[in-house]
């Protein structure tokens, strides 16, 4: 089942959704490239990791995806955020440096399109970090949490999916060593139970993180050094009072 905007943010105001944010921020504080002076991009919901995720950069964005819904943020000053379909992004060829997706990939009903929407809008040897949901784990098969539902991966069939793309793999974490229970008797242990589970089954997380770069493609020529590699430029593109980027 895909969650709606106020479906995600009830869950990670929740105790089990407050754990879940604890390890999720751990992850993300590692893998995440820094972004000062940069343009980054979020597409999904993120906002219990919006303060790291933008720290420093030179613009941000939020995109949700369409069947998500929307709100405006940041809370306060001009609206940086807007509704999108995922697979037509409204976006200029290599505008963001960087760009974190969460809740997404896993509901996309094309994800190749949508992969490569992703690599059309990032920079050259821009980076983009996945969080989807881990195939191998409960979470996976949990109704209780936004984790089930769509398309779970493990890191072999996502790393085929991004290869596919002309993405190289960076990297990749697994988190949520816990499981998808609030009960008062395991709730107390869930921090002793992540610990030991993380050390000695790391792949059995609920949520794999897969941070990956953007490579440009290549012809046989360009390969043989004949052609120099074309490399698109951000163009610009009017924008509407509904926040959104029109269709040519």
């Amino acid at each position: 089942m895909a969650y709606t905007y106020p479906e995600y943010r009830s869950f990670y105001v929740s105790k089990l959704g407050r754990r879940v944010v604890a390890s999720l921020a751990r992850r993300i504080g590692t893998m995440w490239p820094d972004v000062t002076g940069r343009h980054a991009l979020v597409i999904g919901y993120a906002e219990p990791w919006m303060d790291v995720l933008i720290k420093g950069a030179a613009s941000s964005m939020v995109a949700f995806p369409a069947r998500m819904g929307a709100a405006a943020w940041p809370a306060c000053g001009p609206n940086r955020s807007s509704m999108v379909d995922p697979l037509e992004l409204p976006l200029p060829d290599s505008s963001f440096d960087s760009i974190f997706v969460a809740h997404t990939l896993e509901h996309v009903m094309d994800p190749t399109a949508f992969l490569r929407e992703i690599w059309r809008v990032l920079s050259p040897g821009g980076q983009v970090l996945f969080m989807v949901p881990n195939r191998m784990s409960m979470w996976a098969r949990s109704p209780r949490t936004p984790f089930d539902g769509g398309q779970p991966y493990s890191k072999g069939q996502l790393a085929h999916q991004l290869q596919k793309r002309s993405f190289a793999m960076l990297g990749e974490e697994w988190a949520v060593h816990f499981p998808p229970t609030q009960t008062p008797v395991l709730s107390k242990a869930l921090e002793v139970i992540e610990g030991a589970t993380a050390r000695l089954y790391p792949r059995f997380g609920g949520v794999l993180m897969v941070l990956a770069e953007k490579r440009m493609l290549e012809t046989r020529a360009q390969k043989s050094g004949k052609v120099r590699l074309y490399r698109p430029q951000p163009v610009a593109v009017p924008k509407t009072s509904h926040g959104v980027f029109p269709k040519n």
